[in-house]
């Protein structure tokens, strides 16, 4: 009898996909190509790096002596810390209030923590939260 070799059912390390508006419209830049979002996925080094540091901020919290609950606005951070680790590429502009266009990380953290477009956040969180998204041939993405 033949045994299933388990690695043949290793996910890949990064997902890509076309962002929604928050009418379930599918997102396109001005020169019509796609608004695609590429992430770390749980089976990647970046992702589970991610996930520790979020850890020990609360373990830290605890050690210090304060209440192992965090703050809304710690727990607001620490996700916003997180969706920002593991984004390798989004591919939108996000100009702030000053008309200045953000980019890198300024722009990770800006898109990620800008409530009116929270719909963005949650896609990728979403994402982020099924391992079969990261299967190959996956047709959730």
């Amino acid at each position: 009898m033949s045994k299933l070799n388990i690695r043949s059912k290793a996910v890949a390390p990064t997902l890509t996909f076309q962002l929604k508006d928050a009418n379930e419209d599918l997102l396109f830049n001005e020169d019509g190509t796609p608004c695609n979002v590429t992430i770390y996925g749980p089976g990647s080094k970046e992702y589970v790096a991610a996930s520790q540091f979020k850890s020990e901020k609360l373990v830290a919290k605890v050690l210090r002596g304060r209440e192992a609950k965090l703050t809304p606005q710690e727990t607001q951070q620490a996700q916003v810390t997180f969706l920002v680790t593991v984004t390798k590429d989004i591919d939108v502009a996000y100009i702030n209030d000053a008309g200045v266009e953000l980019t890198g990380e300024e722009k990770l953290r800006a898109i990620y923590s800008d409530p009116e477009i929270g719909f963005i956040a949650e896609q990728v969180t979403s994402k982020l939260g099924d391992w079969g998204n990261f299967t190959p041939g996956s047709k959730k993405s």
